[in-house]
């Protein structure tokens, strides 16, 4: 008899589903983005991708989602261009909250008007070198608003200053009232001065009040009087010469020689100069 056939085997488990990378730093999350890859000029044309600006691929990138149907509106923002070389170009597009999901993105992409409408802004043949699809890429948090410092108190208005010609009368009156009353403290007279009231003067603007004096030192007292200087010796009266005249003898000579005779007359002679010698 031939053998029994072989049981069928049971069929074999789907692969589950691919795993989430996990975030490499803190505070990155893993969200699903829209990718695929462009390349630019690789026919007909030949045009390089070097001789295209990313910025200009970025641009034509929006607008062929906005020319599509339905329109996808996404925002340069939300774009990453990667430069692949040989002409190729790689394009992420993470969406945002309250925007078309990265599903929706890549059905946008996958539509053939949006390769044409590429193509048309470049001016270039454009084809997908890896075909749209939605992936798992990690991105991180948006950083955290600083918290708005609460305003400033409003400043206090300041107040008015008085015009610069005010000012100045003020310090002259203020000066001239100085002034004045160190003339009336020396004893002088202040009717000069005629801005001073209870001197004649215009008294409608007080002038401001000044501190208070300080007591002036005292002064010294007198100096002593010097005593009275001696009298000078009083001289003797002189006696009148006798009619008969008075001989003036020599000192010097042993015998009595007359040097000279003084007459009435010759009180206040005190010298033999011009005197007679009879």
């Amino acid at each position: 008899p031939s053998p029994p056939p072989p049981s069928p085997s049971p069929p074999s488990p789907s692969p589950p589903p691919p795993s989430l990378p996990p975030p490499s730093l803190p505070g990155e999350v893993a969200v699903p983005a829209s990718s695929f890859d462009l390349e630019v000029g690789s026919t007909r044309r030949q045009r390089a991708l070097a001789a295209i600006n990313l910025e200009t691929i970025e641009a034509s990138v929006i607008q062929s989602f906005a020319d599509g149907t339905p329109p996808v509106t996404v925002t340069a923002e939300q774009l990453t261009l990667e430069d692949l070389g040989d002409r190729k170009v790689r394009v992420t597009i993470v969406p945002t909250e309250g925007g078309p999901t990265a599903e929706a993105i890549t059905a946008a992409a996958k539509d053939s008007s949006f390769l044409i409408s590429i193509a048309v802004e470049l001016g270039s043949v454009v084809r997908f070198d890896v075909p749209p699809a939605t992936i798992i890429v990690t991105v991180a948090p948006p950083p955290p608003s600083s918290p708005q410092s609460p305003p400033a108190p409003p400043l206090s208005p300041l107040p008015p200053s008085p015009p610069d010609c005010e000012l100045e009368l003020a310090a002259l009156t203020a000066r001239n009232a100085y002034l004045v009353a160190e003339i009336l403290r020396l004893g002088g007279n202040a009717s000069a001065y005629p801005s001073v009231p209870g001197e004649g003067g215009d008294t409608s603007t007080p002038s401001p009040s000044l501190p208070p004096l300080s007591p002036s030192p005292p002064s010294p007292p007198p100096p002593s009087p010097s005593p009275p200087l001696p009298s000078p010796p009083s001289l003797p009266s002189l006696e009148p010469i006798p009619e008969s005249g008075i001989a003036v003898l020599s000192g010097a000579a042993r015998a009595a020689t007359p040097l000279f005779c003084l007459w009435p007359g010759d009180e206040a002679v005190t010298s033999s100069d011009g005197v007679s010698q009879q």
